[in-house]
């Protein structure tokens, strides 16, 4: 991924330099993302907080700052606010990655999806199952001709596939 390492220039090492992998918000924040319960968790928060939304869309809108929004939006943002309390390190962590550049983190998550989804997941598919006709849309697979076991079956195929390149199984939907 050598695009991302100049991207992200000596970013590799804060993780580790900063210990983020021991502290508690950010092992939280990983286990409710892989399991798929984030923002449930957050529509709890937001409901101790006092926050105001329309649904889980809302919610999303809402927290959507934290990741694509200049570091400042923290001194105006309700939700930006919450979310740098509850995960203190994870919300620091995204900032010393915008500081240069508020779009860093978003440009980021972007090559990071794509090369999972494409250089991946979709190869992998490709050269065990050289016949099933699929394209890529974003985060997800699109499959041509498949009935709900073999959908079962290929979410399994993804999942684990993501599993072998972030250590982390996530919850998939399949539709």
């Amino acid at each position: 991924m050598p695009e991302i390492k100049a991207l992200m220039g000596n970013i590799y090492m804060y993780p580790e330099i900063l210990r983020l992998t021991e502290k508690e918000d950010i092992m939280t924040y990983a286990s409710l993302v892989t399991k798929g319960t984030f923002y449930g968790y957050m529509e709890e928060k937001f409901n101790e907080e006092g926050i105001q939304f329309e649904n889980r869309v809302d919610i999303k809108r809402k927290l959507f700052a934290v990741f694509f929004d200049k570091n400042t939006a923290v001194n105006y943002n309700k939700a930006v606010k919450l979310f740098s309390r509850v995960f203190p390190n994870v919300y620091r962590f995204f900032c010393i990655i915008k500081q240069p550049d508020y779009k860093r983190l978003a440009i980021l998550l972007q090559r990071i999806e794509a090369r999972i989804m494409l250089d991946h997941v979709a190869t992998n598919l490709h050269n065990t199952y050289s016949d099933l006709k699929f394209i890529t849309k974003h985060d997800s697979l699109l499959i041509a001709g498949i009935n709900e076991d073999e959908a079962r079956f290929f979410a399994e195929f993804i999942r684990d596939e993501i599993y072998n390149v972030i250590g982390y199984r996530p919850v998939l939907g399949i539709k």
